[in-house]
């Protein structure tokens, strides 16, 4: 049988933690990062609606830092050089339509519509 080593970020790392603890998991290791065991549903509801309100593209690189600048804001304070790092590597250009775009898949905010309102507990499986 196949055995990986999974690194997961935020959703990854969610992922990653309930498929470790199945039975017969392939996952012989994993690295969890940005996230944990237990999401209270406040700090969803932030993350949804940064989601949902996130502009789909961005005309320059600089109105794009100025987005990350504004909604990452508390995680706290970094240096020029460190928000240009994080905008260069969160966006890309579209050729086709002449600017930048988020390096996300656009329909993980699907997953915040929910109308229901519940933390995440996954101490069971970690």
């Amino acid at each position: 049988s196949t055995e990986v080593d999974w690194i997961g970020t935020s959703l990854g790392g969610l992922v990653g933690m309930v498929l470790a603890a199945l039975p017969g998991s392939p996952i012989r290791r994993i690295v969890i990062n940005d996230i944990g065991p237990y999401l209270p549903w406040a700090g969803l509801l932030r993350l949804g609606a940064n989601l949902n309100d996130a502009p789909k593209s961005f005309e320059t690189i600089e109105q794009a830092e100025g987005y990350y600048r504004r909604v990452l804001a508390p995680f706290g304070r970094l240096e020029d050089a460190h928000w240009r790092h994080l905008t260069t590597h969160s966006v890309a250009w579209s050729v086709e339509g002449r600017c930048f775009k988020p390096l996300c898949d656009p329909n993980i905010a699907h997953a915040f519509r929910n109308p229901w309102h519940y933390s995440i507990d996954l101490w069971k499986h970690w």
